[in-house]
């Protein structure tokens, strides 16, 4: 702004009541946004804490919503599987064998989450009411689909449970 413009604000701010608001006219173009070309996006003015957010594609939704449904229910049953896995060594020096499985699955380039929200319902389906037979056989499902065997101990162990009826 010019000085004659800063003196004509300051003059009427001086010239009001303290009471009453002073209006103040600019004729100049100073305050507006230039105009976009014809080829460009208009430029965005967010106001308030309003953002958009990119759209996204329905297969790629689906795939989000898939993924996190299958790391809830593997949550659900993860400490139920280490619990069991790592008891089952009835070896203090074998302690920790769930964080190696994870490991080996891995390394054979499966999804542990994916293997378990698969083979978790029909273990679950197959021993109903018999918790420790179902976490047995889904340890034996993990191992056989990531292309593991499945040692003696995890056989011994379902079938344990399975007598049982537990």
């Amino acid at each position: 702004m010019s000085k004659g413009k800063t003196s004509k604000v300051a003059a009427a701010a001086e010239a009001a009541p303290v009471s009453s608001p002073v209006v103040v006219e600019v004729s100049s173009s100073a305050g507006r946004l230039p105009e976009p070309h014809p080829l460009e996006d208009p430029p965005t003015i967010l106001t308030g804490m309003t953002v958009a957010t990119p759209e996204v594609a329905p297969e790629e939704a689906a795939r989000a919503a898939e993924a996190e449904r299958r790391r809830q229910y593997t949550a659900g049953w993860r400490p139920r599987l280490v619990e069991a896995y790592d008891a089952a060594s009835r070896h203090p020096a074998k302690a920790g064998r769930w964080a190696k499985l994870e490991l080996l699955v891995k390394a054979q380039g499966k999804d542990l989450d994916a293997i378990v929200a698969d083979q978790g319902p029909r273990c679950e389906a197959v021993h109903a009411g018999r918790p420790q037979a179902a976490l047995y056989l889904l340890i034996i499902r993990i191992k056989q689909q990531a292309g593991l065997k499945p040692s003696k101990a995890d056989s011994d162990n379902y079938d344990d449970a399975t007598a049982a009826g537990v």
